[in-house]
């Protein structure tokens, strides 16, 4: 087996801690995991872990920066499984719920991280930089499936990706606290309005000649009305 380089030891090293950091913060949780626990746990000295993070929080914002990347792996770029736009959202909100039912652990570590983050300045720019670059890439997928369905939006791709992850993270809260009340089915309901009051009506949709000239009878018939009463005026004059 050939010797391995300096370099892809250290990419090794740097991906089994962040492995065991992942299987550490989910089972502890962040507050009451520690750099030493990670260190034992992968077989590593805590100066080995210090030398590639110059802290827990350093360590943590690195394992979402990896488990974001994921995601966007996991959301399959290829639309061709799906026939509207309505599909497509529905299809990435059945993904989204089963990526979040198999990751139950994650996401109760991401929303302590999260709400510890945003109570420090500098902590909160770090994790919203990662997290809107994941926002981002959502943004990137609803405007190439926009114009792959031929739909225009009211709203930029962005702020429909935004409140997404808005509606995404209070359903994941609300199915915390109640998995009988709140059924997996809220999610993709939810976006599929999203996704209908974010369309804008298509020309297919305006009226066509038809459904104009469908109209002219009542306007033909109000004239005939008018018509008959002039008749009806020229008559009683001539008795």
């Amino acid at each position: 087996m050939p010797r391995l380089s300096r370099a892809e030891r250290k990419e090794n090293t740097t991906a089994q801690l962040l492995e065991t950091a992942k299987t550490v913060f989910t089972e502890r949780g962040y507050h009451r995991s520690r750099l030493d626990d990670i260190a034992d746990a992968a077989g590593f000295t805590t100066g080995a872990v210090y030398a590639r993070f110059q802290s827990k929080d350093e360590l943590m914002l690195a394992l979402l920066e990896q488990r974001n990347a994921e995601i966007v792996r996991e959301s399959a770029e290829d639309l061709s499984h799906c026939k509207t736009f309505e599909q497509f959202v529905r299809t990435e909100a059945r993904r989204l719920i089963e990526y979040r039912r198999d990751n139950a652990k994650w996401y109760l570590l991401l929303l302590e991280f999260w709400t510890y983050a945003a109570s420090d300045p500098d902590l909160r720019r770090e994790f919203a930089a990662r997290h809107n670059a994941l926002v981002e890439s959502v943004a990137v997928k609803i405007g190439k499936a926009a114009e792959h369905f031929g739909v225009k939006l009211k709203v930029r791709p962005i702020d429909m990706a935004r409140v997404g992850s808005a509606m995404s993270v209070g359903y994941t809260l609300e199915r915390l606290a109640d998995p009988v009340g709140v059924p997996d089915t809220l999610l993709e309901s939810m976006f599929a309005l999203l996704a209908s009051d974010a369309l804008l009506q298509s020309k297919k949709s305006k009226p066509t000649n038809s459904s104009v000239r469908a109209g002219t009878p009542a306007r033909t018939g109000r004239r005939r009305s008018n018509g008959s009463a002039k008749h009806a005026t020229i008559a009683k004059s001539a008795r």
